[in-house]
């Protein structure tokens, strides 16, 4: 067996051996005989050989660029799911801080002070109790704003209640008679 004395890779990547009794790689063509005949192969053996191996060399090196496009996919759609999971997180907040208004909103509605029913309010998640598939459910929040009036102890007031119809008093005389019984038909 003879050695390579040239210090060129045999296999020659990027070489075509016997054209113009040189190649790219150092090689003449006496040399790629004796590297055939070391190897047990014919010259047009070895360079079919080498041709498979650099299609096979292309095909890793494609496949490489391929991998490294989807892994940048992959990361691109992660960072999508996680931008939207934090959009939507912010959203649910943004909703129950909606929905406790309007809950609060109803309670001044039905006259109840904000002071009377702090402490219950503080207590409810409007998360769990107020929204629907992470929007504002306004029968829960109806239902929230009437329980708590309820608690507050305070009764809702009554539009109809008081005087209803009749002329008021032209002047001071008359409201003092109307008062006292005084002239009264």
């Amino acid at each position: 067996m003879s050695e390579n004395t040239t210090g060129a890779d045999p296999a020659g990547a990027g070489t075509d051996p016997g054209k113009n009794g040189k190649d790219d790689g150092g090689f003449d063509a006496a040399s790629w005989q004796a590297f055939a005949e070391e190897s047990g192969l014919s010259p047009a053996e070895l360079k079919r050989r080498l041709e498979h191996s650099r299609t096979w060399e292309k095909r890793a090196k494609e496949n490489k660029s391929a991998a490294d496009t989807a892994k940048t996919l992959e990361q691109q759609v992660e960072e999508l799911r996680g931008s939207l999971a934090k959009r939507e997180q912010a959203d649910a907040e943004r909703n129950a801080k909606l929905a406790m208004s309007q809950v609060k909103s109803a309670l001044a509605d039905k006259g109840v002070r904000m002071e009377d029913v702090k402490d219950l309010l503080a207590e409810i998640d409007p998360a769990a109790r107020l929204l629907d598939g992470g929007d504002v459910d306004d029968q829960a929040v109806e239902r929230l704003a009437a329980s708590l009036a309820r608690a507050a102890g305070r009764p809702a007031p009554d539009p109809d209640q008081g005087r209803k119809g009749g002329t008021p008093p032209s002047d001071m005389n008359q409201l003092i008679r109307r008062a006292s019984g005084v002239g009264q038909r």
